[in-house]
């Protein structure tokens, strides 16, 4: 699995831990306890009983963890292999419980399920690894994985009903609050990660120094007034300052910033909400206008500036 998805994010790793509790929590609650709980022999039958589901649990929950860590798109060869196994986890339990419960009759379908099963399985070993999609593309943190929610909403069901039913194995409800504490810990990671892209995001679109749009998005505003389909009446107005490597050289370079900080919000309130005004680098601004302006709005426009 590594050799094929080297630069997974650490996120898909998470998630399958996070995937791999809540099925072991889920198998623990719904299987194993009841076949501990129906056990009465000696503890060699006991754990002869328990052993078959144990290692099926194992088996399901590293493959669980593989469709996480593949990004949910883990290719044929990990869907046989994943069906195979959960068929033959199904048959190993429900054999294992009607035993337990003297419901068990030979000949009835449940005997054909370990061949199913190792049907699947026979059949995976035929496929050929793949590339899963978590190799090309890192998961996105804009919006919460599905999965991952799922799991955590068993886990949560799991510590329920444990508390409902008193003859629950306590390993269930450890590896359902684990699944649920990891699961808390990712979600803060995540919505960390999303606060610093939409920071990053804002950054590389804001002049420093003025507080205003920068080059980048002053082009892209424009983009989007002229693009094809678009109805508006735009605008463009490129403004420069005059005289002003003067005030640099005889005032001083942080005097020249003080001027450019305060024409941003006198540019800003003269425009209003009709456009977009930009620093374009040095004493260079840009105004984007949504709407056609008038003789008076001109007049009005340089009042305020």
């Amino acid at each position: 699995v590594r050799g094929t998805i080297p630069r997974s994010s650490k996120t898909i790793w998470v998630d399958g831990v996070i995937a791999a509790l809540g099925v072991a929590a889920l198998e623990t609650t719904l299987v194993i306890s009841p076949i501990a709980n129906l056990n009465s022999g000696s503890p060699i039958i006991v754990a002869t009983n328990i052993a078959y589901p144990i290692g099926d649990l194992v088996l399901v929950t590293m493959v669980v963890a593989v469709f996480a860590v593949r990004g949910w798109r883990p290719g044929r060869l990990w869907w046989t292999l994943g069906i195979g196994l959960v068929v033959f986890a199904a048959a190993d339990s429900v054999y294992v419980l009607r035993v337990l419960s003297n419901h068990y009759v030979t000949g009835t379908p449940l005997d054909s399920l370990w061949l199913i099963g190792a049907l699947f399985m026979a059949f995976a070993a035929w496929q050929r690894m793949g590339t899963g999609n978590a190799a090309r593309n890192e998961p996105s943190i804009e919006a919460p994985n599905l999965i991952p929610v799922v799991f955590l909403l068993t886990s949560v069901g799991v510590v329920v009903f444990a508390t409902l039913h008193a003859r629950i194995l306590a390993v269930g409800v450890v590896l359902a609050t684990a699944s649920i504490v990891i699961a808390i810990g990712r979600s803060a990671w995540a919505f960390r990660q999303l606060r610093v892209l939409a920071d990053s995001r804002r950054e590389a679109r804001t002049d420093e120094l003025t507080g205003l749009p920068n080059r980048r998005l002053f082009f892209e505003r424009l983009a989007e007034c002229l693009g094809p389909g678009t109805t508006l009446t735009t605008a463009v107005l490129m403004i420069d300052l005059d005289r002003f490597k003067e005030i640099n050289d005889s005032l001083g370079h942080h005097v020249g910033d003080d001027v450019l900080r305060e024409l941003g919000p006198r540019l800003t309130a003269a425009v209003d909400t009709s456009g977009t005004v930009a620093r374009l680098g040095g004493d260079e601004f840009g105004l984007v206008l949504d709407s056609p302006i008038d003789e008076i709005g001109r007049a009005s426009c340089r009042e305020r500036v």
